[in-house]
């Protein structure tokens, strides 16, 4: 339990409250699918200076399908200590420790 406080929570706890928040891209993309996206966004300005909505719906749709999912965050880009934290082992890594918190709080009653 300390070691899962003083390597992981305190430090992205301290972020999280004291710096830039946490940022989870909603997807990753390759190089010729940032240009995709690119060319979207700019078909989509077009079509909101024109104010065609059907369009407009239609290039968020075709670009809600370019990429996958991003199942990572980092701290930070330009820290060299930073490390990329998998968010799906973090997750079950985290109701674990949630889970063990409580027993242990409950204990506190039955002794």
């Amino acid at each position: 339990m300390n070691k899962w406080h003083d390597e992981y929570l305190k430090n992205y706890r301290d972020a999280l409250a004291h710096r830039i928040p946490l940022y989870v891209p909603p997807k990753s993309l390759t190089p010729d699918q940032q240009k995709q996206v690119a060319d979207i966004e700019e078909k989509r300005n077009k079509a909101i200076k024109d104010r065609d909505v059907s369009l407009m719906d239609n290039l968020q749709k075709e670009e809600d399908n370019i990429g996958t999912p991003s199942p990572f965050f980092v701290h930070s880009l330009t820290e060299t200590d930073s490390k990329v934290v998998s968010l799906h082992a973090q997750v079950i890594t985290d109701f674990g420790t949630v889970e063990e918190i409580l027993e242990n709080y409950c204990k506190m009653f039955t002794e």
